[in-house]
């Protein structure tokens, strides 16, 4: 009777092992799946930082801005004062020129 008692108590710790393992073995997986999933996400990170601008870039594009700023002030200077000359071209055109 003991004896039973003992084999029936080693099967049923064999058994519970075995779940254990069989439930470990579900969760190192589901663990290995989201490592390869968190693996993936870092490597699309990683390739998407390489096409990111450096503080080097952003740098000359300031400057690269500013320089073309300073060219608009110059173009409008120039367009305003010609439209200047255009306007007293008209205005003594139409005024029957030299009288």
């Amino acid at each position: 009777m003991v004896i039973n008692l003992v084999c029936m108590w080693l099967m049923t710790r064999s058994r519970a092992s075995k779940d254990d393992l069989a439930l470990r073995d579900e969760k190192h997986q589901q663990l290995a799946t989201t490592v390869a999933d968190l693996d993936k996400r870092a490597s699309v990170m990683e390739e998407a930082i390489k096409h990111i601008p450096t503080q080097e870039d952003l740098s000359k594009l300031t400057v690269s801005v500013t320089k073309i700023e300073g060219s608009l002030e110059s173009f409008t200077v120039a367009t305003d004062s010609m439209a200047r000359a255009v306007d007293r071209i008209q205005d003594f055109l139409l005024n029957g020129g030299a009288k």
